[in-house]
């Protein structure tokens, strides 16, 4: 939902900005360059996390997805300037991979914070760009009243569950463990991250972690989960990892130098 919110943000925006943006007909190169440029690097960067939120580990997808958005904005606002055009390409590419990457590694932090922290960047740099086409919002302000005003309607419930996150979390009773049940949930370690990398857990009963590491991992060849104290080396095939969960929330798991992240969900 928070994704699909971010995304109709998105949408509504540039939508916005590029009615604007034709509008207007006074630009030199200059301003064109850095619309385009801007545009498009905000686009690629947004769908690139929100694709690679969402991708369990892999950034091929994203990349391209991302890349091709920042391409289609580039030509919209570039096709009539050369240079602002190439500019919009060159963002594209980089700010597609950097936005595969963030979503890939952010995943773990929670796609909630993530996205809220990203679509405030996003806004920054986008009234930025609305700034240097100052001439026709002004001329069009009921428009842009109306695109904000959706957007900021979008945002701010994306951002309530962080501001109030106990809003709607009611008192329940401490759910009965079966002393002798157990939970079992196995993890797949390739050299691009765990497959799945998010789990969820009972806190109380008795767990067992199966890490099934590829052959060439890298620092995944260590798992940590600072919260339980587990430093453990995986070696090549199936690895056992046994705990019992004590306390409730995202417990986050790494690899050795922390660059490759999971998630305990434990209720």
């Amino acid at each position: 939902m928070v994704s699909i919110c971010s995304l109709v943000v998105w949408l509504t925006s540039m939508l916005l900005l590029y009615y604007c943006y034709q509008k207007e007909k006074s630009f030199d190169i200059m301003e064109a360059m850095m619309v385009t440029m801007g545009a498009s690097m905000i686009s690629s960067l947004l769908i690139g996390t929100i694709v690679g939120l969402h991708s369990n580990g892999k950034m091929l997808i994203p990349t391209i997805l991302a890349t091709l958005i920042g391409l289609g904005v580039s030509f919209l606002f570039g096709r009539k300037h050369s240079l602002a055009l190439l500019d919009g390409v060159m963002a594209a590419v980089m700010s597609g991979m950097m936005g595969a990457m963030l979503g890939v590694m952010m995943a773990s932090e929670g796609v909630l914070q993530t996205l809220v922290l990203l679509n405030s960047l996003y806004w920054i740099v986008w009234f930025l760009l609305l700034y240097i086409v100052r001439k026709t919002v002004f001329i069009h302000r009921k428009h842009l009243t109306a695109a904000l005003s959706v957007a900021m309607l979008l945002m701010g419930s994306m951002a309530y569950p962080i501001l109030f996150p106990n809003a709607s979390n009611a008192e329940k009773p401490a759910p009965i463990v079966d002393p002798n049940s157990q939970q079992e949930v196995m993890i797949q370690v390739t050299a691009n991250g765990y497959i799945p990398n998010r789990v969820q857990l009972q806190k109380g009963v008795p767990t067992t972690i199966y890490f099934l590491r590829d052959k060439e991992v890298g620092c995944l060849s260590t798992v940590v989960i600072k919260d339980f104290e587990i430093v453990q080396e995986l070696h090549e095939g199936m690895n056992k990892v046994i705990f019992t969960p004590t306390q409730e929330g995202s417990i986050t798991f790494a690899c050795g130098m922390n660059m490759y992240h999971g998630t305990l969900q434990i209720k």
